[in-house]
């Protein structure tokens, strides 16, 4: 009943409107003889705007609080007639001209709380669902969408001069959210500005980056795109407002999560695991106790920081007063929008991308006596007019600070881990001060906590992202060393298996390694295998005391790709495949390598592991795979293994020269009657052919006897093992980078942003394989 109480008052509204009537009419605006602009566009145009807004009470209800399709359904005469007449009256240039002069309006009226907003908010609205039908409708139509976004009634095309009315509403679209403070009162209008950017960037959803018609002019592939190229061609003439737009965006989304309330999963499921494991004992707890129990230090300052001086009401008004998720979000997602379009064009350079880049750290200018520490001041929205300041007119200033605890608070949102990933890949400051931080912890143990999860709730390319923020990480040897020196505690949202304390590099491994055996069985996805595996790789020279489960995992990995590799070459699959998945088993084999030549001493356990299943290695044998690799371990093993099955004093091995160690030399002899040796094949998993595990079965030996053994044979341990150079692998982003991105990032925001009531049968940029990434790994 109140639905339909709401939808005949809004038809009266219409109906009733003869201003909005004449706008859409057949006859155009007529024009002052005194060459002035006409009343309309000034005054009745901007009252009648007004008027659209229904009373209820003392309540005024501005369209964008109504629902959408009833408004759309109600306005449809207005909007059909309007894009039918438009071609003679030039009235939406009009309607353009007028909402970017409330825009103006509303940015010189900002400190006034009582100026009416509702003029402004109806009229985006009214222009927002115009602007979506003409671009589902006509998007290719270059010389189509020229008349309606670019032509003005004779009046106003005079006072425009040379300039465009694409490029005034879009100006004046960026001054207002950079120069106006986000506040209860104008917030409507900061959100259905964003809103109407998203509708007219979104030639791109409709109509693809470049206009698929072969015969146009490759010079007018992308004129269709008029805003986005507006964007980039006539507002980047004044770069400072291309500065400003980059910095607020950026801010007012790490506002947004720093404000934010509620647990994240990786909490839900640490506080879920400890209530239920304690409680017989404890009785229930909080979920601040679980976060102060189980998770590690630095961890619980990012999630759980809080001020003792501020009682939860003050926290709770002060959130509930800036914490607007609709704004930090979407202010995310067009940051990222305008980032991505041109990526890598060398004809048309990105002001915002090229902002992005080169924004430093206001940190090093201010005395911080903690500087991984937040004080609940963080959580302002434009708090501090100080922080917002350009350094100048191409770089500005942001807490990394507090962009760093924003965006590894968790990794469930795309567009949060999309903005992660073009941080560490785009500014390099930003880069250098993830990599220099002590407390790894941060952000690997909720990219972790993700990954483990990805297989009932991420999506293809969110899994792929979140691998690359890893590539990039363990680039670096310096984190790599870091990371695999911090012990964290059990991770409690580990269900396979109760781990205890674990350092962080061998909790990577096992959750990647999981990852690539649920894979291998399932997925059957390449690209996540490749560069799982590459992280591996990266980290192995560095392990330190590698955990019991991540050596299983590893030689576990062996196990498994052998098998499939034999598999594949018994029943003539394609040379590819084979050799992909060579590639793979190799990859494993080297991680293993590099473990054992640079720091088997301090890593027994993997040694066990593969004395333990050295079948594994028997079966390499015999297929003659990868002999260099597969000879060097076994070099290691047979030391160890000598030494258990004589169970004697083990013999002191002369010490390899310095010089030997930088230019080895490899025994061409000692290999070729290593392979010339006959074994029996046996199926992986099948230890008669072990004479280790014979030996320990005959004598009965524990773990730990074991164990000792090798760990004094480590004391002693020469190596003979051939340094083979272990070579990093390195993410590189691919030079057609725009055509995975984009689609990636409108895919986001039309699962997200539905109010814009987008017509995905229409839209063209989104195919059924669009969840299909050609991810680089470039090993260097």
């Amino acid at each position: 009943m109140g639905q339909t109480t709401s939808a005949t008052a809004l038809e009266e509204h219409i109906n009733g409107n003869t201003v909005l009537q004449q706008l859409s009419g057949e006859v155009p605006i007529s024009i002052p003889q005194n060459g002035n602009i006409s009343a309309y566009w000034t005054n009745d145009l901007p009252n009648a705007l007004r008027e659209l807004s229904l009373k209820n009470g003392d309540t005024t209800l501005t369209l964008p609080l109504l629902n959408p399709t009833l408004v759309e359904q109600t306005l449809e005469p207005i909007i059909s007639n309007m894009i039918k007449n438009n071609i003679n009256t030039k009235n939406l240039g009009g309607l353009m001209f007028v909402i970017s002069q409330l825009l103006c309006e509303s940015i010189r009226a900002e400190s006034n709380s009582t100026t009416s907003v509702e003029h402004v908010t109806n009229g985006l609205v009214v222009f927002r669902m115009l602007a979506r039908r003409i671009i589902c409708e006509h998007c290719l139509d270059i010389e189509m969408m020229q008349i309606y976004f670019n032509s003005a009634p004779g009046d106003l095309a005079s006072s425009l001069g040379e300039r465009s009315i694409s490029s005034l509403l879009l100006e004046s679209m960026f001054r207002f959210l950079c120069e106006t403070k986000l506040t209860t009162h104008n917030y409507l209008i900061h959100l259905e500005v964003l809103h109407c950017l998203f509708t007219l960037f979104s030639t791109t959803l409709y109509g693809d980056l470049i206009n698929p018609d072969e015969t146009i002019d490759p010079s007018k592939q992308r004129v269709h795109n008029i805003f986005l190229e507006c964007a980039l061609r006539e507002v980047s003439t004044t770069p400072q407002l291309c500065v400003k737009l980059v910095q607020i965006l950026l801010h007012r989304f790490s506002s947004y999560r720093l404000a934010l309330r509620g647990l994240s999963p990786l909490q839900k499921s640490i506080q879920s695991a400890l209530n239920k494991t304690l409680s017989a004992i404890f009785g229930t707890i909080g979920s601040a106790a679980s976060a102060i129990l189980y998770l590690p230090v630095n961890a619980y300052k990012t999630v759980f920081s809080s001020s003792q001086s501020s009682t939860n009401e003050e926290i709770s008004k002060r959130m509930g007063e800036f914490a607007f998720k609709n704004i930090g979000r979407r202010s995310l997602m067009l940051l990222l929008v305008l980032l991505f379009y041109r990526k890598g064009d060398v004809e048309c350079q990105n002001p915002y991308l090229h902002a992005f880049q080169n924004f430093t750290n206001l940190d090093d200018r201010q005395s911080i006596s903690n500087s991984f520490d937040m004080s609940v001041s963080d959580l302002d929205f434009d708090s501090n007019d100080k922080d917002l300041e350009l350094v100048s007119t191409s770089v500005f200033h942001l807490s990394f600070r507090k962009l760093y605890r924003a965006v590894v608070r968790d990794f469930e949102d795309e567009d949060c881990t999309l903005l992660t990933y073009c941080l560490l890949n785009e500014n390099l400051l930003f880069l250098e001060y993830v990599l220099s931080r002590p407390d790894t912890d941060v952000i690997l143990i909720p990219l972790l906590h993700k990954l483990y999860t990805s297989h009932t709730s991420a999506r293809a390319n969110h899994i792929y992202m979140m691998l690359i923020i890893l590539m990039i990480l363990t680039q670096d040897a310096s984190f790599n060393k870091n990371m695999n020196s911090q012990t964290v505690g059990n991770p409690v949202w580990y269900k396979d298996r109760i781990l205890g304390d674990v350092q962080l590099g061998s909790l990577l491994t096992i959750v990647l390694a999981k990852v690539v055996q649920h894979n291998i069985s399932d997925q059957k996805d390449l690209y996540l295998n490749n560069n799982c595996l590459a992280i591996i790789s990266n980290i192995s020279p560095y392990y330190e005391n590698i955990h019991t489960c991540a050596a299983q995992r590893l030689v576990f990995l062996i196990h498994a790709l052998t098998n499939k590799f034999r598999r594949l070459t018994k029943k003539d699959a394609s040379e590819d495949e084979v050799e992909t998945y060579g590639k793979f088993l190799s990859m494993c084999l080297e991680s293993v390598n590099a473990c054992l030549t640079y720091s088997l001493k301090r890593n027994i356990r993997l040694v066990y592991e593969l004395l333990y299943k050295r079948s594994v290695i028997y079966n390499l044998k015999n297929l003659r795979f990868a002999p260099p690799i597969v000879y060097n371990i076994d070099s290691a093993l047979q030391f160890f293994s000598q030494m258990i099955n004589k169970d004697q004093q083990i013999p002191s091995t002369p010490a390899i020269s310095d010089e030997a160690l930088i230019t080895p030399r490899f025994d061409q002899e000692a290999e070729d009657s290593f392979y010339k040796r006959k074994f029996v094949e046996v199926d992986i998993g099948d230890d008669t052919n072990d004479e280790y595990v014979r030996s320990v079965s005959e004598k009965s030996w524990t773990v730990e006897e074991v164990m000792d053994i090798i760990e004094k044979g480590s004391k002693t341990w020469a190596s003979q093992m051939r340094v083979l150079e272990h070579l990093p692998f390195r993410y590189t982003e691919d030079s057609n980078t725009e055509a995975f991105f984009v689609p990636y990032i409108w895919s986001i925001i039309v699962a997200d942003c539905d109010y814009c009531n987008y017509e995905l049968e229409k839209a063209y940029m989104l195919l059924p394989d669009s969840d299909v990434v050609d991810t680089v790994v470039v090993e260097t």
